[in-house]
């Protein structure tokens, strides 16, 4: 049950992500992000193992057809570095949002895009065992507005490639 008071979302997408999912939901983590403001927890746990949480405020869900409605109404989005997870959360510019990284992954690409979002401006990027610390600092965080979507540029491109313009 939600209470008044500042959203926090974590999503970990389709994936396993149990480490993030454990350390978001031990009571250390959540006392901390209570004392931050973030009253409300919702974590979207995916394929992983499902969390035993008894704290108020803190509600789990596997999966949705459909999480922007979380997304947008989020304070703060801690997500797993999937390129669709990043890109929908920082195109929330309410929220702040902290990128975690799944060092398990073996061909870490996801770790090239959150670094260079995080270089850029737009986020906090950290792994599983520095995600207290992100969540300490990212409420005096000013992040870049990540830019509107323009959805001319590629078809714009696909013409000049195939020769129609």
């Amino acid at each position: 049950m939600h209470r008044r008071g500042k959203t926090a979302f974590v999503t970990v997408g389709t994936t396993r992500f149990d480490e993030l999912v454990a350390e978001v939901t031990k009571k250390e983590t959540l006392d901390l992000l209570q004392t931050v403001g973030y009253e409300n927890v919702t974590v979207q746990f995916g394929s992983g193992v499902i969390p035993k949480v008894k704290q108020p405020g803190v509600l789990c869900f596997d999966y949705k057809n459909d999480i922007s409605k979380e997304m947008r109404s989020a304070d703060l989005i801690i997500c797993h570095a999937g390129a669709g997870s990043v890109l929908e959360a920082v195109r929330c510019r309410k929220a702040k949002v902290i990128v975690v990284i799944n060092e398990i992954l073996l061909d870490n690409h996801q770790w090239e895009l959150a670094k260079a979002m995080h270089d850029g401006g737009y986020l906090l990027c950290v792994t599983v065992p520095r995600l207290q610390e992100a969540i300490t600092r990212v409420r005096d965080e000013v992040f870049v507005p990540f830019p509107d979507q323009d959805t001319s540029r590629f078809p714009e491109l696909l013409n000049n490639i195939l020769g129609w313009k």
